[in-house]
């Protein structure tokens, strides 16, 4: 395993109880679990918000520990609470700013303009006012803004939880298109996480699952206990494969019917 992340014995107040976890080099997880679980408490605790000492590893070095300018470069996140701050009118104005931080020719900044707007597919959206935009669009803005400085570890919180499940793949691909980078999001749901690496799921302060999605998806009967639904497509394989009619997980609408048919 080449980890980059770990959390070894982590306690904090009444929520963590020597709580382990791993992450792997440029993979991207999702920390899901029931309501008030802890998963953004451990987001939180991960991005350096919440400073927990000789518990967080980036690299085997304490994440308390690291200099500020090095912290800054490597990880970058967004816990976002339902309220959108941005500090000017306009994405455009918003990732110049933030470009303006990163030490680069003015050639390379205006390449990555271009680079991110157009993964992001934000080109017909940079100058309009931030007030008129989409909700989906403003999500996007958030974290194309926050992927600028290009951090090693990505950390996103609720930013998933109100888009539709094609605006909430849209963001994934978008990051996965970047690369580079280990990607931790915090979410209240599964029907995205067949996109993932890994899904770790929390529940009462502990880390009940944790794995590859397919076989974290699986668990259905604990994941039903905790109060998560799995994504339709799953949920309908499982049956199916208890019925003898399919052999795995299948999440294709069009491979299941040919699946069914043969």
């Amino acid at each position: 395993m080449n980890k980059i992340l770990s959390v070894k014995g982590l306690n904090y107040k009444a929520i963590f109880k020597d709580l382990n976890l791993n992450i792997e080099k440029n993979t991207f997880n999702l920390v899901t679990g029931s309501n008030k679980s802890g998963k953004t408490t451990l987001i939180k605790i991960l991005s350096g918000i919440i400073e927990v000492k000789d518990t967080c590893f980036y690299n085997s070095s304490d994440i308390t520990k690291l200099k500020s300018l090095e912290f800054a470069t490597t990880f970058s996140y967004v816990i976002f609470n339902g309220n959108f701050n941005f500090t000017f009118s306009t994405l455009n104005q918003e990732l110049l700013y933030q470009l303006d931080k990163v030490n680069l020719t003015s050639s390379e900044r205006k390449m990555k303009y271009k680079h991110l707007v157009k993964i992001f597919e934000l080109d017909n959206y940079m100058y309009e006012d931030i007030n008129n935009l989409s909700y989906f669009n403003k999500i996007k803005g958030l974290v194309m803004c926050s992927v600028v400085k290009g951090p090693k570890v990505l950390l996103l919180d609720n930013i998933l939880d109100d888009l539709s499940d094609g605006e909430g793949q849209e963001i994934i691909v978008s990051l996965k298109r970047i690369g580079g980078m280990t990607v931790i999001i915090g979410a209240d749901r599964l029907n995205l996480s067949p996109l993932f690496d890994y899904v770790h799921v929390i529940d009462k302060g502990e880390i009940i699952l944790s794995g590859n999605p397919f076989e974290v998806l699986k668990e259905d009967s604990t994941l039903n206990k905790i109060g998560l639904s799995l994504p339709f497509m799953v949920d309908l394989s499982l049956k199916l494969k208890y019925y003898g009619l399919i052999d795995d997980i299948v999440l294709d609408m069009n491979r299941m019917v040919d699946s069914l048919w043969k």
